[in-house]
This record gives C-alpha cells, structure tokens and sequence, in this order.
C-alpha cells in the first residue's frame, strides 16, 4: 500500500534541514580529517555533527553521500534520493531530516553539480520559494 506524502512537510524539511546543514557549514572550523579531500573534509564536517543526529563512521557515511550523488546522477528527484539511502523514512522523522541533511551536504560537497537543485536553502539565499529539487 502506498503512502501518502504531505509535500508541504516534505519541503518544509528539506528547507530545515538544509538551513542547518549551511549553519553547520559556515560555523565548521577548516580543519578536518586527513588525507581527504576537501568536498570530503567538509561533508564530514556536518555529518558527523551531534545535531545531524547522521551516524556512522566515515567511510560509511562517505559511501551513503557517494550513493546519494549516484542517485541524484540518474535523475531521481531530492526525496526520492533520502527514500533510497534512509530505507524510506516518513516524512518528517528524525531519520527523514538526518538523511535530507546527507544528502543536500553531499550536493554540496561531493557533487557539487547538483548543488543547484538545492539552492534555495543550501547556499543560504532561502527566498521562501522553497527547495527547488523537490
């Protein structure tokens, strides 16, 4: 059986999301893990941030931020991309925010050819349209 998917909530998360992950950003201090790149040092940054509540060691979080930018590659719209690494958590979850968090970080980061479709929120220039992957 299907569900049924609030779009507002949907969007609504990505935007909260997103706005955490660019504070996390802009607040991380430069210094990161070594010997990594730097898309990775910074995606690391917030992911691993007690506020992201995203857990996992580096390596696995690098392969999920890795997926995501798969996902994104083939066409799959930002909520379908945190269905497929987050085991399709509800809207509106803890799981849902932490890996909507992953993947707009992984945008960012990993893939930054993808950052665009987050740029209403990710690039800290919200102008209240929403998150235009969705």
């Amino acid at each position: 059986m299907a569900r049924s998917v609030d779009t507002k909530r949907v969007k609504r998360s990505f935007r909260h999301a997103a706005a955490i992950a660019t504070l996390l950003l802009t607040t991380a201090c430069a210094a990161g893990p070594s010997g990594r790149a730097p898309g990775e040092t910074g995606f690391l940054l917030v992911v691993h941030n007690p506020l992201t509540k995203v857990l996992g060691s580096d390596d696995a979080l690098l392969a999920l931020g890795r997926r995501a930018c798969a996902d994104m590659n083939a066409g799959l719209r930002s909520d379908a991309v945190v269905a497929d690494i987050g085991d399709d958590p509800l809207p509106g979850s803890a799981a849902f925010n932490a890996n909507a968090i992953l993947t707009a970080t992984a945008a960012r980061d990993l893939c930054p050819q993808h950052a665009s479709e987050f740029s209403g929120s990710v690039d800290g220039a919200n102008d209240g349209s929403g998150v235009t992957g969705l």
